[in-house]
């Protein structure tokens, strides 16, 4: 409802910039920026609602969405509060002993779940390193039935806990059956644990080392290329110590 009135006053202010075309005081090149800018506004304006027209039918629920960066939707943060943002998720390879951690996938969207991202993400490994990886350790809430069976289709364990919600069904396909049989195991629960030492360090380095915590660029496109540029260099700093010996 706000973007629909913002729409309205943008309107009214393309009409009155038009309706002092004629003033003496403003020059023509004065009265194309004027114009210009109030016709970007109103563009903006609509970008935005068709944003969150796509992102409620997508998720069922009330979204919003940004007039600076429609490709931005105002999303709950982890302080609470609520801006426009973008959702950087990675993938990390590495070894559970320690050592150089690598990033092998980079994906930006403008969801504000994770729900069922591993299905893209093993699209991005592979296109990024020619190989799909064995075994994907995933937060419990990537986790989608749909992804564990794509997953299996592919030849890829996924690790990741099952939500204390979720309970197992009599038409559970397969790769489901599996894979909660498998994360009773003590062999998956131990290669678990490795999950935060790999990822969740690198989501710090990128946070705190190369301001990725907030990014000066709109658009998913331009995001994705940022997100990447701080992969890369994470990349070089892991395994620096390789490069000069």
């Amino acid at each position: 409802e706000s973007l629909v009135e913002c729409r309205e006053q943008a309107l009214l202010h393309i009409k009155a910039v038009l309706a002092d075309a004629d003033n003496p005081e403003v020059t023509r090149g004065q009265q194309a920026a004027r114009e210009a800018a109030a016709r970007d506004i109103l563009r903006r304006t609509e970008e935005a609602i068709v944003t969150v027209c796509k992102l409620e039918e997508e998720r069922g629920t009330e979204a919003r969405a940004s007039t600076t960066d429609n490709d931005a939707p105002v999303m709950k943060m982890p302080d609470r509060g609520f801006r426009p943002g973008y959702n950087i998720q990675l993938a990390v390879a590495g070894k559970e002993t320690g050592g150089a951690r690598t990033i092998v996938g980079v994906d930006v969207t403008n969801l504000g779940s994770d729900m069922g991202a591993i299905t893209k993400m093993i699209d991005e490994v592979n296109d990024m390193t020619g190989v799909v990886p064995k075994r994907i350790l995933a937060d419990g809430n990537h986790v989608r039935h749909a992804c564990l069976d794509a997953a299996a289709a592919r030849g890829v364990d996924v690790l990741a806990p099952p939500s204390k919600r979720s309970k197992a069904r009599a038409k559970d396909s397969a790769a489901v059956t599996a894979w909660r049989e498998r994360m009773t195991t003590d062999d998956a629960k131990r290669l678990y644990r490795g999950r935060a030492g790999l990822v969740e360090l690198a989501n710090a380095h990128l946070k705190c080392n190369f301001g990725l915590d907030r990014v000066l660029v709109r658009g998913l496109g331009k995001v994705l290329c940022v997100g990447i540029i701080a992969a890369l260099t994470f990349n070089i700093v892991q395994h620096a110590a390789a490069f000069t010996s």
